[in-house]
């Protein structure tokens, strides 16, 4: 968990409490690579601040963006499981 919220820190900016306890039951459920491309890819949008201060509107914005980014991987790779069969 630590590791993943410093690459969030890092490259999207400062986490809220709230998404590091989401963050906490993802790790559980979600591969360790898959949750690193969705951060990545939240801190290469326009949604990432990183070294700015925390913004609560900001940190909706960005929690709601990796959802989103999140959600696409999920389903491009069941999609891509269920091809494979």
């Amino acid at each position: 968990m630590n590791a993943m919220a410093r690459l969030w820190e890092s490259r999207i900016g400062p986490m809220s409490n709230d998404m590091a306890n989401r963050l906490r039951s993802i790790i559980g459920t979600t591969p360790v690579e898959t949750i690193r491309y969705a951060i990545n890819a939240v801190g290469r949008s326009k949604m990432a601040s990183p070294g700015e201060s925390y913004s609560w509107g900001r940190a909706i914005q960005q929690q709601k963006y990796f959802s989103g980014v999140l959600r696409k991987l999920r389903e491009e790779s069941k999609g891509a499981a269920q091809g494979d069969g």
